[in-house]
C-alpha cells in the first residue's frame, strides 16, 4: 500500500493529502489544483536528457547559424571601412545586411521558444554539453554546422 503523505495548499493553506506517485492533488477546501514538485530519480534525469536530444540538436543548429549570420554582418562591417575590396563583401547592400537582421532576429525567437521546452535542469544539461552535442550532430550529419 501506498504511503500517504500531507502538505499544505498553496492558495488557502489547507492541509491536503497526497500519494507519493502523484503529480497533482486538488484542494478539498478551495479546489486549487497544486501542482506537486517531485525530486527526479537518476534514471528519470537521463530519460529526460534521451527524450530532448532532438530538441538540443534543433537549438545548437539554430544558435550556429546565428553565428554565421552575425559573422557574415561584422565581415561586411570591415569591409566597408576598406578604400577597395574585391570579394564578396563590395557588393552587399544595406537592404541584404538587413535581411541578415531580420533572420537573425527569426533566429532568437526560435531559440526563445525552444528554450521554453526546456526545464532549468535541462537548460543546464544542454549548456554544460553544447559542445559534445554539435560534435554528435556534425559527426551524424557528416559535415560541420558552420
Amino acid at each position: 500500500m501506498s504511503e500517504i503523505k500531507e502538505l499544505s495548499c498553496k492558495h488557502c493553506g489547507a492541509p491536503i493529502k497526497f500519494k507519493p506517485n502523484e503529480r497533482t492533488v486538488i484542494c478539498g477546501y478551495c479546489s486549487f489544483t497544486n501542482i506537486l514538485q517531485t525530486q527526479k530519480s537518476e534514471s528519470d534525469f537521463v530519460k529526460d536528457v534521451l527524450t530532448f536530444q532532438p530538441v538540443f540538436r534543433n537549438l545548437a543548429f539554430l544558435e550556429s547559424q546565428k553565428t554565421v549570420l552575425e559573422s557574415d554582418i561584422s565581415s561586411w562591417e570591415y569591409t566597408k571601412k576598406l578604400p577597395y575590396f574585391g570579394g564578396f563583401y563590395k557588393y552587399t547592400s544595406q537592404n541584404q545586411i538587413e535581411d541578415l537582421e531580420r533572420k537573425i532576429n527569426i533566429i532568437n525567437e526560435e531559440i526563445a521558444k525552444v528554450k521554453d521546452l526546456l526545464s532549468q535542469d535541462m537548460l543546464e544539461y544542454y549548456k554544460s554539453h553544447r559542445e559534445q552535442i554539435i560534435k554528435d550532430e556534425e559527426k551524424r550529419r557528416g559535415r560541420k554546422f558552420f
